[in-house]
């Protein structure tokens, strides 16, 4: 191996073990703020936190109605939300729950659902990630977001419960998770002798593609969605 290549792989390898730092920014979730939807009507509902582990148990029933009851739905959230600073970059919350039991009951009929969720609020900030959960277990969430401009982003972690009923229906869902983790990967920018040193190596870049288009003068409306392929969005 030429010493040329040598030197490269080393700056690509420091590079890449560099790309992302990792960070535990939960539990305990002191510095995050506890929270739980109103009641629906026609519903009643119970939550409580556990903060130093970032455990939940919420629970949704039905009040007590008469046999001709309309349909009715209700939901509930709760959990947890933190808002921070976040620098340009891409950044990566991932979320480890651990679920010590999910009640459903359809006592008559009805019908549930019961999820554990991550959010996140913010400038360019993608759709929330929703799981379904039925019992025990441990699941992880995770959510990407490319940040511009340094801006304050809300990241909320929780549970939700859907229910629905007409007449003599009565369901009754809850969710018992134990603890929360999340963590944090954010973006970790080298200095700038190890990006020069790349760059050298990379003397006569072209940024063509396999068909010998120029990717740079490639706009967004130019790319064409393949069928099966996952679909695009590019945010104003």
């Amino acid at each position: 191996m030429s010493t040329t290549t040598q030197s490269t792989a080393l700056t690509l390898e420091s590079l890449e073990t560099a790309a992302t730092a990792a960070e535990l920014v939960a539990p305990p979730f002191t510095s995050w703020s506890k929270f739980a939807s109103p009641p629906s009507a026609g519903f009643w509902t119970a939550v409580g936190h556990d903060v130093p582990n970032g455990g939940i148990v919420m629970q949704l029933g039905a009040q007590r109605h008469p046999p001709t009851a309309p349909l009715t739905s209700g939901k509930l959230l709760a959990g947890y939300l933190r808002s921070m600073r976040l620098k340009p970059g891409y950044h990566t919350f991932t979320v480890r729950s651990e679920v010590l039991s999910v009640s459903r009951g359809l006592r008559g009929g009805g019908q549930l659902q019961t999820q554990i969720f991550l959010d996140i609020l913010g400038p360019n900030a993608p759709r929330a990630q929703y799981q379904e959960v039925f019992g025990g277990g441990v699941c992880y969430l995770s959510l990407s977001v490319l940040v511009f401009l340094e801006a304050t982003y809300t990241v909320i972690v929780g549970g939700r419960i859907d229910s629905l009923y007409q007449g003599s229906e009565d369901p009754y869902a809850e969710i018992i998770v134990r603890r929360n983790e999340v963590i944090h990967h954010r973006p970790a920018w080298v200095q700038s002798t190890s990006t020069a040193a790349l760059a050298a190596s990379e003397e006569s870049f072209e940024p063509f593609d396999d068909k010998g288009l120029r990717i740079d003068e490639i706009t967004p409306k130019e790319l064409i969605h393949e069928p099966g392929a996952f679909p695009l969005r590019f945010d104003a």
